[in-house]
Formats: C-alpha cells, sequence, structure tokens
C-alpha cells in the first residue's frame, strides 16, 4: 500500500551568539541580528524566523474578520485546528505588528514561524565515498549533537601532515589540531623550526607545542613519507561538512571537533622504546583517549605505560592488527579495546586478526580518509577501523565526562550490532562475543543514545497529555521542549505533554542535555488527538485494458489519509477509514481491511466524476470527513496481441488510438522458466505518429528466440501492474 513519505524537518543546530536587540513576543524569545530576527530555542539552538507569515489563534473565532482587519492581514491558511496563518502587511515591520499581536485580548496563541533545514549529510565532497559513516550511525549522531566536540584525543602513530586543509588551518579558518598550552606557539604553526627554542613548560621537551616525536627526538610530528598516521587522524578528526574533503568521526559537524594530540613513535616502523613514553607523555597532558594503529614485540614499559593511562581513566583503543591471524600487541593487552576490520557487507575482512580477546569492530575496508600533501585516498586495514572507536569514545566522554572505562566498554558491547552469521555465544563467560568480530560491529548512534539515557520513553499517540522520561542518569540537566505544529506544548521540567484544543496531528517531544561540550538534543516523534489530515493518497491500481483512467487516481484502488510531512497510519495509529460517497450509480466498493477500501468503477459514460469522503479513527476517536474528487475517462486504447502462436514477430493492435499516452511505455517478453526478461522494445509518445502510421500497430521481433512458452508484459507508467499475456512461440 502506497504511504506518503517521512520528511522529517529538522535543523541544524548552531552555537548560540549574543543578539544585540532581544525581545520576547508572547512565548518566543526573540534576537536580532544584522536585521533579521532570530528565535532562540535553547542556549544553542536558534531559527531564523519568518518575518512574513504569523500564526494565531483566537480566542472566539467568530472575531477573525474583525482582527484582521484592524491589523491590515491577509489570510493565508485557516486550519481546523483553530490556528490561523496571516501575512505581515507589506511597509509593516515584521516586529511591530508582532508585538501588537501579542498584546491583543482576542488572541490566545501567536506563534513566531521559523525556517529551519532538512536533515542534510555532511558537504564534504568525499563523503559519498566514506560509506563507513552511514554504516556506524554517523549521520544519525550528528542530528543530535554537532559539536564543537571538545577534547584532545592522542594518536601515536607514524607522523601527520599538519598542514592538511582538512586537519590543520585549511580556508575555514579553524583546525583540530592539539596545541600544548604550556609552549609558546610556534611562528609559522605549520613549520616546527619556527620555535622559541625554549623548554617553555619544563618538561625537557623543547618546543613541543604540536607534540613530539619519540623516535626521532624531536618536535617535527610530520612523516612526509608515509601516509598512515595522516590517514588514522583523517578518520579520527577530519574537519565535518566544510565543504572540503572528508568528515571525520569526531571532526564536528561545521563546529571544531576534537584535537588531535600527535606523537610520533617512527615513521616507517614503529618503535616499541618510543612507544611507552608516548602514552606516558598524553596521560600527563591530559589526553581523553589514546589512539594506536600499529603491532610492535611487547614490553613491561609499554605494559606499564599503559596501565598508568587507564589507571588515569584514560580509554586506549589498539587496532587488532591485519597478519590474518591472531591479535598482535599491544592489542593483546587485556587493559585496551581491540578492534578488529570488517567489510562492506558486514563480514569480517580477511586480514583483520581475530580471537577471544578482540573487544569490537569496524568498517576497514576502502576507507577515505586524508593523505600527505592535502591528498585523499583509500587504504584497508583494522588501523583506520580503530580511530572510529577511538571517536565515539572520545565522544562519550565529552557528553558525560564521569563515565569509567568499565562503563564505557559496557556501552560499546551492549549497543554493538551482532552482524555477520557469526557465533556469538561461543564463551558462557563472554556473553554476546564472537571471536570474528568481538561484541560486534560498532553502532555510534545507540552507544551516544545511551549516553544520554535515551532513546525517550513515553508513548507515540495521547489523547490529552503524555508523560515522557529518559532511562538511566542523563548527563546533565535536561530541559524539555516541543516542536509539534500548534498540536500540544510540552512542561520544560517535567516532560509532560499537553494537547492542544483540537490539537490533532504530529510533532517532536524534544530533550536537551546539558554535556561537556554543550547541549545535545534527543527526539521522539508522536501524534496527539485524533487522526487529522491534509493530504489523500492512493495506490495506483488498474480498471483492465482499455476500460478507463482515474484521473486524479486509479480505480481497484486502496486508500489512506495521512499529514503532509509524516506517515498518517504510523504516527496517528490509525484503527480504520471510514468512506462516503455521494453517488453509488456507477461506483463500486469493497472494504479489504480496516485501514484500505477497493474501488472499481464499471458502467463507463465518458467522463464521469465522483466526490468521496475519508475520514480515520484512532484510539483518541474519529477524525473529520475531508472530501476528494475523482474523475474517469476513458484514455488508454484498447488493444489486441497477435499472432498467437507466434513465429516472426509479435503485434500490438490499437483500438481507437487519439492520444499519445494511450500507448504503453514498454514491452517485455518473458521465458515462462525465467523472471529474466528475453526481449524488451521501449516506446515513449514521440512513437505515437510512427505506430498511427503502421496502422496503430506496435511489433517487437521473436524470430531469432528458442521456441516455447513466453509472457508478454504490456507496461504502463500509470499502472501498478502490466497487461501480462501468455504466448507460445513455434
Amino acid at each position: 500500500m502506497k504511504k506518503l513519505t517521512l520528511t522529517l524537518c529538522v535543523v541544524l543546530y548552531t552555537t548560540l551568539v549574543v543578539a544585540q536587540n532581544v525581545k520576547t513576543v508572547g512565548k518566543s524569545n526573540l534576537k536580532e541580528e544584522n536585521g533579521q530576527w532570530f528565535k532562540i530555542e535553547s542556549k544553542d539552538v536558534s531559527y531564523k524566523v519568518d518575518e512574513k507569515i504569523l500564526t494565531i489563534k483566537l480566542k472566539n473565532k467568530s472575531a477573525l474578520n474583525q482582527l484582521t482587519e484592524k491589523y491590515r492581514l491577509k489570510i493565508v491558511r485557516n486550519s481546523i485546528s483553530g490556528f490561523v496563518d496571516v501575512q505581515v502587511p507589506e511597509n509593516t515591520k515584521f516586529i511591530d505588528i508582532a508585538e501588537k499581536l501579542s498584546g491583543d485580548p482576542e488572541i490566545e496563541v501567536l506563534d513566531i514561524n521559523t525556517f529551519g533545514n532538512y536533515p542534510a549529510a555532511p558537504n564534504d565532497p568525499h563523503y559519498s565515498s566514506q560509506w563507513y559513516l552511514p554504516r556506524i550511525g554517523m549521520p544519525a549522531v550528528w542530528e543530535l549533537f554537532k559539536g564543537p566536540f571538545c577534547g584532545e584525543i592522542a594518536v601515536i602513530d607514524s607522523g601527520i601532515d599538519i598542514a592538511h586543509q582538512d586537519l590543520g588551518l585549511g580556508s575555514d579558518a579553524y583546525h583540530n589540531l592539539w596545541s600544548n598550552p604550556g609552549e609558546d606557539a610556534w611562528t609559522d604553526p605549520n613549520d616546527p623550526t619556527t620555535g622559541n627554542g625554549v623548554d617553555d613548560d619544563g618538561n625537557g621537551l623543547i618546543d613541543d607545542w604540536r607534540g613530539w616525536d619519540f623516535n626521532a627526538g624531536n618536535n617535527d610530528v610530520r612523516s612526509p613519507g608515509n601516509n598512515h598516521g595522516t590517514h588514522v587522524s583523517g578518520v579520527l578528526a577530519a574537519k565535518g561538512n566544510n565543504s572540503v574533503g572528508i568528515a571525520g568521526v569526531g571532526g564536528g559537524f561545521g563546529l571544531s571537533g576534537f584535537k588531535i594530540m600527535f606523537l610520533g613513535v617512527g615513521d616507517t616502523d614503529p618503535s616499541s622504546a618510543a612507544l611507552d613514553d608516548a602514552i606516558i607523555y598524553a596521560v600527563q597532558k591530559g589526553a581523553k583517549v589514546i589512539q594506536i594503529s600499529l603491532s610492535v614485540g611487547s614490553t613491561s614499559a609499554i605494559d606499564a605505560a599503559i596501565l598508568s593511562a587507564v589507571s588515569a581513566g584514560i580509554p586506549v583503543i589498539c587496532a587488532s592488527g591485519n597478519s590474518f591471524g591472531a591479535i598482535t600487541y599491544p592489542a593483546t593487552n587485556t587493559n585496551v579495546m581491540a578492534v578488529g576490520a570488517t567489510t562492506n557487507t558486514d563480514a569480517r575482512a580477511g586480514f583483520s586478526n581475530w580471537g577471544p580477546g578482540l573487544f569490537i569492530a569496524a568498517p576497514g575496508v576502502g576507507i577515505r580518509s586524508t593523505q600527505n600533501a592535502n591528498d585523499y585516498g583509500d587504504l584497508d586495514g583494522t588501523s583506520f577501523a580503530a580511530p572510529q572507536v577511538s571517536a565515539v569514545v572520545g565522544l562519550m566522554k565529552a557528553i558525560k565526562p564521569s563515565l569509567t572505562i568499565a562503563q564505557i566498554r559496557t556501552i560499546l558491547q551492549n549497543t554493538a550490532s551482532k552482524v555477520g552469521g557469526y557465533n556469538y555465544s561461543w564463551n558462557a563467560s563472554l556473553p554476546g562475543h564472537s571471536q570474528e568480530l568481538g561484541y560486534g560491529l560498532l553502532d555510534a548512534y545507540k552507544a551516544i543514545q545511551h549516553v544520554l539515557g535515551g532513546p525517550i520513553n513515553g508513548p507515540d499517540l495521547f489523547c490529552t497529555t503524555g508523560s515522557y522520561s529518559l532511562s538511566g542518569t542523563p548527563p546533565g540537566a535536561v530541559t524539555w521542549s516541543g516542536t509539534s505544529g500548534n498540536f500540544f506544548s510540552v512542561n520544560s521540567s517535567t516532560g509532560v505533554a499537553t494537547r492542544y484544543p483540537e490539537g490533532n496531528g504530529p510533532g517532536y517531544v524534544e530533550a536537551s542535555i546539558a554535556s561537556g561540550c554543550g547541549s545535545v538534543i534527543l527526539k521522539k516523534l508522536v501524534y496527539s488527538g485524533v487522526p487529522y489530515y491534509d493530504h489523500l493518497d492512493v495506490e495506483a491500481g488498474w480498471l483492465g485494458s482499455g476500460q478507463g483512467k482515474v484521473l486524479s487516481s486509479w480505480g481497484n484502488t486502496q486508500m489512506e489519509a495521512g499529514y503532509t510531512l509524516f506517515m498518517g497510519s504510523e504516527v496517528a495509529s490509525i484503527l480504520e477509514y471510514g468512506f462516503e460517497m455521494q453517488n453509488h450509480s456507477n461506483w463500486f466498493v469493497t472494504p479489504l481491511t480496516l485501514t484500505s477500501i477497493e474501488m472499481n468503477y464499471w458502467s463507463l459514460p465518458n467522463p464521469t466524476s465522483q466526490t468521496i469522503h475519508i475520514r480515520a479513527r484512532n484510539s483518541c476517536g474519529w477524525g473529520d470527513y475531508k472530501a476528494t474528487n475523482w474523475t474517469v475517462s476513458t484514455l488508454f486504447a484498447k488493444y489486441t496481441v497477435s499472432p498467437n502462436p507466434a513465429s516472426d514477430r509479435l503485434t500490438l493492435l490499437f483500438e481507437d488510438l487519439i492520444d499519445p499516452k494511450g500507448i504503453p511505455n514498454d514491452l517485455e517478453l518473458f521465458h515462462e522458466s525465467s523472471t529474466i526478461s528475453v526481449r524488451t522494445k521501449k516506446v515513449s509518445t514521440s512513437d505515437f505518429e510512427s505506430i498511427k502510421n503502421n496502422n496503430n500497430r506496435l511489433s517487437m521481433e521473436v524470430k531469432d528466440l528458442p521456441r516455447g512458452i513466453y509472457y508478454l508484459h504490456v507496461n504502463y507508467n500509470e499502472k501498478k501492474n502490466p497487461d501480462r499475456h501468455r504466448i507460445l512461440l513455434e
């Protein structure tokens, strides 16, 4: 059954800027910036005001004409729920008329309308090649929180291109690189030789403003000959939605992302002697997460360094290795989280090391990321799966800094997707664990929702009031609100939604949660009251070849009612549809289900029409009737197929071919033993004249086909199912 397309009007959250002119109009807080008014929704969210349309609801509907004349308002839309959209008079300032209306005693509600944005993928040119981001749920995470992402993540690797436009300073004039607060900045932020030559923070390392290369023993963390560290860093925190390159998991969404604290341990071959020093440096400098994508021989010094990190509450994330076998060190250390790699079919990548010690998996094949010299490319490896986990862990800690490593591990393992068809119950002491993918594929969205105490609990439909809450303990104070198109309001402190009189329609209950990095928004789509719909939708059907066409919809029809931006039957929990017709003489109606009917039109005077009224019922009661007019005309031409049996060609002979739309759009011939088309003939309205000139005949050659039974499908664009004809070739 055809349903309305679900269109979610979700805004992009932006950082609140102090306004020069702030006003309160009715229940709306407004600010003016550069001559444009914005509606302030919360500390972090504001929307551009629609300065042409205001929405009002009167205490007495009969006063509408008098009020519109008084303020010279033009009615744009008049909703059955009692809300009226009115146009601000020309040459009148929006704020002036809004303030006057807010003080008028006849007005019960004044709504300030805004312009938002549809949910969008990042605008980074390479985003379409980053298949792994949707696979772990990052677009949904960005709808909750777009940044800025706060905190430092230490990347211990080969080297990083600090001048890369998607990591360092670029045209967007911000960067995602850590700066040592104890060291004076370099004169040239891209040249480590331009420091002041002084150990400003007294840690024994001179000019370690951008980190330190512990293998080379200097402050140059670049590695021009090896892309590995730059690739890892891009997956972790390349700047997102900045119209450049790619989007990193923790790179922010048009706002700054995590700061990469880069620590080198060998340009070509990682040094185990340098690794422990790099880990200790990251601990001393306050890294929130330590990311390691390398394998070395085990040492007690590295074990001790890892222990110092986890003892300080810093999660250590390690790639499991790419040697087609058992997990390699340091991922074998029980204090780290070992990460394996999956393919785009959610299977274990063949190279990905596995075994009982694997903790989790993330995509690791064809991973598009940053490379040296402002370049981009695709690489395979667990090295590029691990930073996805590191970034998600960083975001979990940024939202809720009090999370312990044990809590983070529990959340990740409980929210991971059990993909690949592997045995996740091989060990009773490790429930939910597989040797191939650990606890499963990383699900960033579910993990972040869990941290936030979400999803929101409460009814999908309420008739008068609905109570909403979050499970667990959210990271900070929760402020409730509603975006409902004037259907209901939500108490900001209790989360109780109350339906307005005649407030029948869908909207969102929203929880704004204070976190370590700002506010995060959780949403729940709900419906209040009886079914209301401003759109009728129908399933395309067919009356039979040549019998007629319904111009506004089709016969043999299933009907649905819905609200424009939402799927009516699902959001409104529709239990039953009711139908009424003014004239039953030429129409036959058969109920198919509680939510659909079948309509047939039998006698065919041309044209004929019918007015049909439809309404729907949910657990709150029946909604109002809405009318639609259907008109039937005989547009498609009748035809016959000959010869049958056939040998050389099949021919459609049309009767009364008077309109280009009377011809089909294609013919398809299928052998009885296969669903694969063996012969297709495409037809368009441009072929109409040639068919007319051929005595209303349309032919398809079949002489070269094996003999046997076939099925000819005659397809029309408007038809759900083609006409089917059994054909014998002999």
